[in-house]
């Protein structure tokens, strides 16, 4: 054989090799059924901006070959050894783009021994997108080496993740309760406990430190609600308290022995309350409507009891709010808490003012621990509740909606009922939740062996531009200490729920 003839045999070998790689078998047997991926990203509605949903196949094979097209386009072929399936992010984004509104359509080719083809997997595109980033908390099992964590953010479409801030910059002090007005994250706020205690708000101008702590309330600012106007923030204060049980499916229950809600002002740095917020009952959980009209809450008796302390239910009560007064009107109970006996907590109203979003648990107002917690919708207009249908036999709890009103995401056990994950889903327009799916990342196999919990997932229109170590040296500065409004009706506030050292 000639060195000319050894040349072109091995061109045709190389040239074979590629077409091979790149062509979809076409001798199979065809299986009824779909195939298993993890994670689970099957029959879903997804937004046209989202990084690539990649996956492992849990089928055995030597050789896999994933075809992505749609009736629109061809799209691309992956043939490869390995059963993780990473999307190329060019092709990916030009596949959603050209099929909005459209299915996607995914075939899986499975070689063991000789090719399997399973059913095709068909996935939805949503004409509206999702905001471009997630707020979270990453921290350890709770009670079992919780220190260290961090509140962080992810571009979601992409994989990219930077911290906001990381507690190592406060002795591994607890930094909590983030929040965002209307997914602004120019508009946030930002609470530190145990070292350096305080309260950080950022607005479109500016951003301070605050000792919220008065002589007229019992704690410092706790679980925070934005008013629209970018100018009040609702927030708890409350003496809180938990127990440790035996019981795997509500292992920690988290508890208040009192509180009330006190209002904000940012521009006057005054803190106020009323008599209705502030009773002998203890309330909690705050959220603004959409137009800022009107305050939603939670609200549980009082403790007479060790038993009525701990294991309590909360009604949803809702008050007509005037920013330009900053009070109060009358208290409407919304839903009993002994009519449907669940306890409520978390009032999340959506951007269109229709439906309040709730988390649902047999009892207190911290549903993370509770494994039988689950998310309900409450049509304001029809006043019809309805579990959602994106629920898991595993805990599901806090939520937030995107600025459209067409996303929601919220906090999972249900992939293997121990750390929570952030899970998004579709609400369509007629009110219903389509099937959730998990936040994708880089690698596909990646919770399996992630030993962090995704805390309070918050939707943002774009990324916190303060750097963590602006924060760290902003904490370590004195802090503005809040004014209380001494105008009110003292006795009103104090009542039983405040409690003298």
């Amino acid at each position: 054989m000639t060195i000319n003839t050894c040349k072109s045999t091995l061109l045709f070998l190389i040239l074979f090799t590629l077409v091979s790689c790149n062509s979809i078998p076409t001798d199979y047997s065809k299986l009824e059924k779909t195939p298993a991926i993890y994670p689970d990203y099957t029959a879903i509605t997804i937004p046209s901006n989202i990084a690539p949903l990649n996956f492992c196949i849990e089928e055995p094979g030597t050789k896999y070959c994933i075809t992505f097209s749609s009736s629109k386009s061809k799209g691309f072929t992956i043939l490869q050894k390995s059963n993780k399936v990473i999307i190329p992010q060019s092709k990916w984004e030009r596949l959603l783009a050209e099929n909005i509104g459209n299915k996607i359509l995914i075939d899986i080719y499975v070689y063991n021994n000789q090719w399997f083809k399973y059913q095709t997997i068909e996935n939805t595109i949503a004409p509206e997108k999702i905001e471009s980033h997630l707020c979270y908390r990453l921290i350890n099992s709770v009670n079992i080496l919780w220190r260290e964590m961090g509140i962080y953010q992810r571009n979601l479409e992409n994989y990219d993740e930077k911290p906001i801030f990381l507690n190592r910059s406060t002795d591994l002090g607890c930094v909590n309760c983030h929040h965002f007005n209307k997914a602004n994250p120019k508009e946030m706020t930002l609470h530190f406990r145990k070292y350096k205690v305080g309260t950080i708000i950022t607005t479109k101008d500016s951003i301070i430190r605050l000792d919220t702590k008065t002589q007229y309330t019992m704690s410092p600012f706790a679980y925070p609600a934005w008013h629209p106007d970018g100018k009040h923030v609702a927030y708890v204060v409350n003496r809180v308290r938990q127990i440790f049980t035996s019981t795997k499916s509500y292992h920690d229950v988290v508890f208040d022995e009192a509180s009330d809600i006190v209002i904000y002002d940012i521009e006057k740095n005054t803190v106020t309350t009323s008599p209705l917020l502030s009773s002998k009952n203890r309330e909690n959980m705050p959220a603004f409507s959409p137009d800022g009209k009107y305050l939603f809450y939670i609200s549980a008796a009082p403790k007479t009891s060790d038993s009525s302390e701990i294991y309590s239910k909360y009604d949803l009560l809702m008050a007509p709010y005037d920013a330009n007064t900053n009070t109060i009107g009358q208290v409407d109970t919304i839903l009993k808490s002994k009519e449907i006996d669940k306890s409520i907590s978390y009032p999340r109203i959506s951007p269109d003012g229709r439906y309040l979003l709730l988390t649902m648990c047999r009892y207190s107002y911290f549903p993370i621990f509770d494994k039988y917690a689950d998310l309900y919708i409450f049509d304001l207009k029809s006043k019809k509740l309805s579990p959602l249908e994106c629920n898991s036999p595993y805990t599901d709890s806090y939520h937030t909606w995107s600025q459209t009103g067409r996303w929601i995401v919220f906090s999972s056990k249900r992939m293997d009922d121990a750390f929570t994950r952030p899970f998004i889903a579709y609400f369509d327009a007629s009110g219903h939740a389509h099937k959730a799916f998990v936040i994708p990342q880089k690698n596909p196999a990646f919770y399996k062996t992630y030993l962090k919990n995704y805390n309070l997932p918050e939707f943002i229109n774009g990324e916190v531009n303060i750097s963590d170590i602006q924060l760290r040296d902003l904490v370590q500065t004195n802090p503005k200490k809040v004014k209380f409004d001494e105008k009110i009706d003292i006795d009103g506030l104090s009542g039983a729920s405040y409690i003298k050292k």
